[in-house]
């Protein structure tokens, strides 16, 4: 119904023409505009259309179709703008002229004022239309261009080496603004003569000096040149000039305009003069072992002269290694010398062959005869033991000692042995002839067998020496060595009969033996020692039993086990203290041997009373805390196994007066004199604790503490004090940071205690948590990245090249090696440092990046040369590729990113930079730019 009501309300008032008034806009008036330099168009900026009536309740909106509001970037061209006022029933609308007019002349680069262009081989230049060429010139325009007119025009041709032409550009854009530019081009020749018909290898004979002349070879050659039609031809080296083997030689051909052409060809010399040679004189050889020579290499003492070889090599026939056969013979030898060139000569000479070689014993050395009967040799005829070879001819011996001669005993005899050829040629054998016994002794006379006895301490019979019962006779020798099995020394067991051999050895080492038996028997008592009457302790019933003896006196035999017995026999009683009885011992051995021996025992008490105390006894005191030592008979028990009243003594006696803790000793002793003792512990019956002080608490950044170890005092003297906390810390330790409680306990003698305890305080240090030292290159910056425990204050030290220094994470950027100090000191005073050293790889030569990509990602993104402090002050131009000046600045820090001085990304290419400098010489290079 509301609705409704409101709806017919705004209907009558629309009726009756409240809303019936057309609101109207103020407009700006008509803009002409320039371009802004280097730009098709200008940034126009202009005033909003406001309303100028009927203004309540309206909207303002643009309302035409370009796409352009104040503030665009305005294309070169007229536009309309249209703006719109409307209250929701009526609108109108207003509208002005927007005019950018380009103003800006087309702008040439040009590259040079003059340039030189190239002869073609008809020694002419057809001229090119420049402006497609932006190695001579570059033309732009802010806008389009439209039209480049050149003077002369392209394919116009000129001719002439060292012609000037003035190429005239007149450059129009589309509005027709226009530049005018020119510059000058030379013609030049660059070609140079074509050689034709270069000569091959040319031969040229030798004369004296073993040299050859060379000739004037140029007529050889056909020569031209687009541009002169008679160059100049030389050759190097000249006519005239002399050489050896060969020489290489080049044909100049150059042109007017100084461009050359080359050829080159060898000319070698030809050497036809044989050498001139000398042979060695007639010459005398020995044969060899088999009556041959094999032909020797004669060159190296043959000589030679040659007009053009230092060095002529030999040839010979028979050639070298050849077998010349038989003794007392000659040969001719031919030797033929040739030069590099091959000529040759030859020449002969003699060769006769003699026998100088003796003949050879094959087996001459020392040989093994032997003695007869009597102990001699007959010296026999040595010659087929030695063995004797010739090369060439027959041969005749002889030998001293001679055949026959006599030889006594074993010894060695030199023989000379002497074998002579026809030659007269002779070769003596040294040789031993050792004479050698081989004949047995004979053995005369031997031992007879025997019976022997054991040792007194062993079951064995030791072997002795039965050389000295033999006698024998020998051929040769008059004294022998004599071995027996068994040998020396060794033992027999007894029971058993045993064969001795007796070997009997010469000075030649022959031998005879002779064989004997022994029979071992045992006639040795057993061993059996009696005791030295001993006492022997009674038992717990005052008694004494017999025990087996052979386990006390252990009797033993020489060959093993014996047969014991006693009397009385083991396990009779003897009863009463002092009691006496014969024992006696008897043994027997396997052979029947036997031993026997007595003594006798007397039985003693040994046994000390049994007694036992009571514990700790606490007494009454006096009133200088003292007491008496009461007896303490009553309180201890004690006994003994044979006496039925041992005695009781103590120590400190009953009634003696003493302080403190006491220990009395108690002595009980039997009729046998054996004592027993044990101990009472006394004591004042005092209750009263000793008095302790300890220390006041104590704190400090000092972790390091000492103080006063606390005292106590007790009533009734002596009191001990001991630390009795967990800590296992005292005084002059090193204390843990934070809170250490100590304890101490007075005790005095009867252990009654008191404690006391007190607080050890030490303050934290501030932790400071550093890196490792870094290592940066010249020019950049690292971040220190530190961290303080406890809000500690804290300094840096130096703040030299560091940003931050009130921040625990500065930058810092040092040309040099720096050690940073971070120091901090907490709210209780307690202060620490620590140290971190920034390493500078110093850049002492500069390093210049020939190669450019900013793509943002990081990698070359700019133009970087290693040390931009090394150029400062120095001017740093880029030029594009046609010589066009894109960037520079004076003040170079790794800053130019690929954009001409306007902001304008340069296209991918390759560029040109120029450092200028006053104190040093122009640096120049290329950059590579791509994205």
């Amino acid at each position: 119904m509301k609705i409704q009501l409101l709806t017919f309300i705004a209907a009558s008032f629309a009726y009756l023409g409240v809303f019936a008034q057309t609101p109207t806009l103020n407009c700006p008036v008509d803009i002409n505009a320039n371009n802004s330099n280097g730009n098709c168009g200008a940034i126009i900026n202009y005033t909003i259309p406001t309303c100028a009536s009927n203004c309540s309740g309206t909207t303002i909106y643009q309302s035409d179709n370009s796409g352009y509001t104040s503030g665009s970037f305005f294309p070169i061209g007229s536009y309309t703008i249209e703006y719109t006022i409307s209250n929701g029933v009526d609108s109108s609308t207003c509208s002005f002229m927007i005019n950018v007019n380009d103003f800006q002349s087309p702008t040439a680069n040009l590259v040079s004022s003059a340039f030189d262009v190239y002869t073609d081989n008809n020694c002419e230049f057809a001229i090119p239309y420049f402006p497609d060429d932006p190695s001579y010139v570059s033309i732009f325009d802010n806008c389009t261009m439209d039209t480049v007119y050149q003077t002369p025009v392209a394919g116009t041709t000129i001719s002439g080496v060292g012609t000037t032409v003035n190429i005239v550009l007149d450059a129009y854009d589309s509005t027709g603004n226009f530049i005018s530019v020119n510059f000058d081009i030379t013609l030049v020749d660059t070609l140079a003569p074509v050689i034709s018909s270069c000569p091959g290898t040319i031969t040229e004979p030798i004369t004296t000096g073993c040299q050859a002349v060379l000739q004037d070879y140029t007529a050889l050659v056909s020569v031209l040149d687009n541009c002169d039609g008679n160059p100049t031809v030389t050759q190097s080296p000249v006519s005239g000039t002399t050489f050896t083997t060969s020489e290489d030689v080049v044909i100049y051909a150059e042109d007017v305009n100084g461009n050359i052409d080359s050829c080159l060809f060898t000319v070698v010399s030809n050497d036809i003069t044989a050498p001139s040679i000398t042979c060695p004189n007639d010459t005398i050889v020995g044969v060899d072992a088999n009556c041959d020579y094999l032909v020797a290499d004669f060159a190296p003492f043959a000589s030679a002269v040659d007009n053009c070889d230092p060095s002529v090599s030999f040839s010979q026939s028979p050639a070298v290694g050849s077998k010349l056969s038989g003794f007392n013979t000659s040969y001719f030898v031919s030797m033929t010398g040739s030069d590099v060139a091959g000529n040759s000569s030859v020449c002969s000479f003699e060769v006769t062959l003699i026998d100088t070689l003796a003949p050879v014993f094959t087996n001459c050395k020392d040989t093994t005869l032997y003695v007869d009967h009597n102990c001699e040799l007959i010296m026999p005829n040595l010659f087929t033991f030695v063995g004797v070879s010739e090369n060439c001819s027959s041969i005749s011996t002889s030998q001293v000692p001679a055949p026959g001669s006599v030889i006594s005993g074993e010894t060695i005899t030199n023989v000379f042995y002497t074998a002579t050829d026809i030659s007269s040629n002779s070769e003596t054998c040294i040789m031993n002839v050792i004479t050698v016994d081989t004949t047995s002794p004979n053995v005369v006379t031997c031992p007879s067998d025997m019976t022997v006895s054991t040792g007194s301490t062993s079951c064995d019979y030791e072997v002795v020496d039965f050389s000295s019962s033999v006698f024998a006779t020998d051929n040769c020798s008059s004294s022998f060595s004599i071995t027996q099995s068994e040998s020396v020394g060794t033992l027999l067991p007894a029971g058993a009969t045993y064969p001795i051999t007796l070997t009997i050895s010469d000075d030649a080492g022959n031998s005879s033996t002779c064989s004997f038996d022994i029979t071992v028997e045992d006639n040795v008592s057993p061993d059996l020692s009696c005791l030295s009457n001993p006492s022997v302790p009674a038992n717990s019933n005052c008694e004494y039993i017999i025990p087996s003896y052979d386990t006390v006196v252990n009797p033993s035999d020489n060959c093993g086990s014996v047969i014991f017995s006693q009397t009385p026999v083991a396990g009779t009683v003897i009863s009463g203290i002092g009691t006496q009885q014969s024992i006696s011992l008897f043994a027997e051995d396997a052979a029947g041997n036997q031993s026997s021996c007595s003594f006798t025992i007397t039985v003693a008490d040994t046994t000390s009373p049994d007694v036992t105390c009571p514990g700790t006894q606490s007494v009454a005191i006096s009133g200088n805390c003292q007491y008496a030592i009461p007896d303490l008979s009553s309180l201890v028990t004690f006994s003994d196994l044979c006496d039925a009243s041992p005695t009781y003594a103590q120590t400190p006696s009953s009634g003696t007066t003493v302080s403190g803790i006491n220990t009395v000793a108690i002595t009980v002793t039997d009729a046998s004199g054996n004592t027993s003792t044990c101990s009472v512990q006394t004591q004042p019956d005092d209750v009263t604790p000793p008095a302790i002080s300890c220390p006041t608490d104590l704190a400090s950044c000092d972790s390091t503490f000492t103080y006063t170890t606390p005292v106590a005092t007790d009533d009734c003297g002596l009191v001990s004090v001991a630390q009795t906390d967990a800590t296992g810390l005292s005084s002059g330790d090193t204390f843990p940071t934070g809170i250490t409680t100590l304890e101490y306990t007075a005790t005095d003698d009867v252990g009654n205690t008191t404690t006391c305890s007190f607080n050890i305080e030490v303050y934290p240090t501030p932790e400071i948590i550093l890196p490792d030292d870094i290592l940066i290159e010249e020019g950049d910056s690292v971040q220190i990245m530190a961290a303080i425990s406890n809000d500690s204050i804290f300094t840096w030290s130096p703040v030299y090249n560091m940003n931050g220094d009130t921040t625990t994470s500065p930058w810092v950027s040092p040309n040099s090696t720096v050690t940073y100090t971070l120091s901090a000191i907490s709210y209780q005073g307690c202060s620490s440092s620590s140290e971190i050293t920034v390493f500078v790889d110093q850049i002492l030569e500069q390093t210049i990046n020939n190669f450019l990509s900013p793509n943002g990602d990081g990698k070359n993104d700019t133009w970087n040369m290693s040390k931009p402090s090394l150029i400062s002050g120095c001017n740093v131009t880029i030029y594009d590729r046609w010589g066009k000046l894109v960037w520079k600045s004076n003040a170079y820090n790794n800053q130019w990113d690929g954009k001409n001085s306007n902001g304008t990304e340069m296209p991918d290419g390759t560029y040109f930079y120029k450092i200028s400098c006053d104190t040093q010489d122009d640096i120049n290079g290329s950059i590579l730019l791509m994205r």
